[in-house]
């Protein structure tokens, strides 16, 4: 209900200071319903509202913007020059820099993204949010908005979501895209462009960005559309039953376009150590497969081959990071917004290409 408070705790100082030197030392996520996201965030027993979610993710810092200087040797002097064409925005809170920005670069705060988040509902409806949060010290923020479900097969539920980000940083444009979480196995998949077609929006941090409910609230009619369409594109793929030999082959090429070509045989100690990450990653994908047939009890199709790929991606590809907090927070934002979002989208075109 509007309003109601949501269990939720912010973190001591004490617990501050000892995550400083990690990605998430500074961001809070809240989630509705539904395990810790890559083991971060707090979790909810209600989907709270966008205001509720602004608060319980920590989002009600704003984005100041500082002059900058350079400072350089002249004749044996230091001496400082004020740099006119750029400026750095910080966090207000922390004082934590997100990024240096050019001078015509509008800051669209999180308050202002909540408000744009609600201006996506229709009529009196109230928006639900399923999870918010920010990534990197605050210079990706987002929200992920409650849609509709639909279901493979018996068994096989997706649930579908509008996802509302930002970038602090400056190299992110406001971004509207549908996204997807199927249940049985918690994989995460955008479906902002389908068949060549795009269902989201973009707006560059200009003056009066925020003026521009209209244009998203356009964008946002497409979410229905773009769900059909992932609907279309999922029950296709759960119709193309799969052999084990059809099942070796997508692994492998869809392997090597995602991470680059497969050594056949290897001849130094880098194309070795490339042809057994190749192995391992296809045997995760096939047990991957087996398990889902088990869990759900379908066919070898080529729609549990996709999800077999997209599992590994998300869940067992190895990630770079300080610590195991590190190592979350990056696959948590590989997953979001970078490579690992992008390799899902080649996994799928590979899948419906079969």
């Amino acid at each position: 209900m509007i309003g109601e408070r949501f269990p939720g705790r912010r973190l001591t100082r004490t617990e501050r200071i000892k995550m400083a030197h990690e990605i998430t030392g500074t961001d809070r996520l809240v989630l509705a319903g539904r395990p810790a996201w890559h083991g971060l965030g707090t979790v909810v027993e209600s989907a709270p509202t966008v205001a509720d979610a602004l608060a319980l993710a920590g989002l009600g810092w704003e984005v100041e913007q500082w002059p900058l200087s350079a400072v350089g040797e002249i004749d044996g002097e230091m001496t400082r020059r004020t740099v006119d064409t750029h400026v750095l925005n910080v966090r207000s809170d922390t004082h934590e820099a997100l990024g240096v920005v050019g001078r015509g670069y509008t800051p669209v705060q999180n308050a202002e993204l909540a408000d744009l988040a609600n201006a996506l509902a229709k009529g009196d409806d109230v928006v639900r949010v399923e999870s918010a949060g920010s990534l990197k010290g605050g210079q990706r923020v987002w929200f992920l908005l409650r849609g509709s479900s639909f279901s493979v097969r018996e068994g096989d539920a997706v649930d579908t979501f509008y996802m509302i980000a930002n970038g602090h940083d400056g190299t992110m444009a406001i971004t509207g895209m549908p996204t997807s979480v199927r249940v049985v196995c918690a994989n995460t998949m955008r479906m902002a462009m389908l068949g060549g077609r795009h269902y989201g929006f973009r707006f560059r941090h200009t003056t009066g960005v925020t003026d521009r409910v209209v244009e998203a609230r356009k964008a946002l009619g497409l979410y229905h559309a773009a769900t059909d369409a992932f609907a279309d594109a999922a029950k296709y793929l759960s119709a193309r039953e799969m052999d084990r030999e059809a099942l070796q082959r997508f692994f492998v090429g869809v392997y090597a376009e995602m991470e680059g070509p497969i050594p056949a045989n290897p001849k130094t100690k880098k194309e070795a150590r490339d042809s057994e990450k190749a192995l391992d990653a296809i045997r995760h994908m096939g047990r991957n497969f087996d398990a889902d047939r088990r869990k759900t009890g379908a066919p070898a199709n080529a729609w549990t081959a996709f999800n077999a790929t997209t599992e590994w991606l998300q869940h067992q590809r190895k990630v770079r990071g300080r610590g195991a907090a590190g190592k979350r927070a990056n696959a948590a934002y590989a997953d979001m917004f970078g490579s690992t979002a992008k390799k899902k989208d080649i996994a799928l075109k590979a899948a419906l290409a079969l």
